[in-house]
């Protein structure tokens, strides 16, 4: 049997290694992981591509060097009952696919996407990838992205779509933009055929309710559909908010948006200090008839909105290296952020 100072030392020694431990351990990270690799892009999606010196200067001040590029939409024709393409863009500066990285990307509506028949699938794919190959001169293209809002009645037609692009062009990496109600339900709204998706991180209120207080960027609503986020099975890319709106609502209903410099509405409403306006006087602005007592909701993309955006997706996001591409590229709108304000939105999703 030990001596009782032996066992006193002993227990000693035991209690002391153990505090050690404790420690340590609290000492080490939880994570060893290294910080998730952001690259910085910016969507275009004016119907001309002539950015102005001011674009270039906040592009190369973030480190920009990805540039998705809408090129045209693809809406549905009902009187010839075929896909047709809409808006085209116009490129009067080639020079810049030499310094970005251009991303041919292409809206196109659900109804189009729902209507289409099976035999005009293989003919819409052949049509997008010819256009392409046109407005990129046969320049490389190292990926290609389709933005649609599919939904469970129209996701059949579009998978096979996204098969079709695949098979034209099977070196080429295939996104597609992925909605937020697309990842909440995956199980019924599937997951597109493609090689990467960019998560859309906006426009998830109810943009037509009176009772919405800001439909493009709402964190709260965000956060109940990003659930099954760290399941979802693409590596996913990240799209922001840069932009602002102005919603119109008559007898309260909505009539339409608009999205000229807001700055010229402001002259002529009652405004409380509120997001929310009424009209003075039957007037027009920017050709936009405007009635007494009419209501606007001015929405727009808050730098600390964003930035607690950024910080709840980091947490469920699962992918290393993701593209953080803002919304959108216009001079008008970047004039709101700073490069500081940007760049510490983008620290927050590593």
């Amino acid at each position: 049997m030990l001596a009782t100072h032996q066992c006193d030392r002993l227990f000693n020694m035991r209690n002391l290694l153990y505090l050690l431990f404790i420690l340590g351990s609290a000492c080490t990270p939880t994570e060893n992981k290294q910080p998730r690799k952001i690259s910085p892009a910016f969507y275009h999606w004016k119907t001309a591509f002539d950015p102005t010196s001011q674009e270039i200067n906040k592009l190369d001040s973030l480190g920009v060097n990805t540039i998705y590029l809408r090129l045209f939409d693809v809406s549905w024709n009902k009187n010839t009952q075929a896909p047709i393409p809409i808006s085209k863009i116009i490129i009067n500066d080639q020079v810049l696919f030499e310094k970005y990285n251009m991303i041919p990307t292409i809206f196109i509506t659900d109804e189009c996407i729902f209507y289409l028949k099976k035999s005009q699938i293989k003919q819409l794919a052949e049509n997008m990838i010819q256009q392409i190959h046109i407005s990129f001169a046969e320049k490389n293209i190292s990926q290609l992205q389709i933005d649609c809002d599919w939904t469970k009645n129209s996701k059949d037609n579009y998978f096979q779509l996204l098969k079709a692009i695949k098979e034209l062009a099977p070196t080429t990496i295939l996104s597609a933009t992925i909605r937020l109600h697309q990842i909440k339900f995956s199980a019924t709204t599937g997951v597109p055929p493609v090689d990467r998706g960019m998560l859309m991180c906006y426009n998830m209120g109810n943009l037509r309710s009176t009772t919405t207080k800001n439909s493009i960027l709402d964190v709260m609503e965000t956060e109940k559909y990003l659930g099954n986020l760290s399941n979802y099975p693409l590596q996913l890319d990240i799209a922001l908010p840069l932009f602002s709106w102005a919603v119109l609502f008559r007898d309260d209903k909505f009539k339409g948006l608009m999205q000229n410099n807001l700055e010229d509405y402001h002259n002529f409403l009652l405004n409380d200090g509120s997001k929310i306006a009424s009209v003075k006087k039957d007037t027009v602005i920017n050709g936009i008839s405007f009635f007494k007592n009419d209501k606007i909701r001015f929405e727009e993309s808050e730098p600390t909105g964003i930035l607690k955006l950024a910080r709840m997706v980091r947490k469920k996001l699962k992918t290393d290296s993701i593209a953080l591409s803002f919304y959108h590229l216009d001079s008008i709108t970047l004039i709101k952020y700073n490069t500081y304000e940007l760049e510490n939105i983008r620290h927050n999703l590593q």
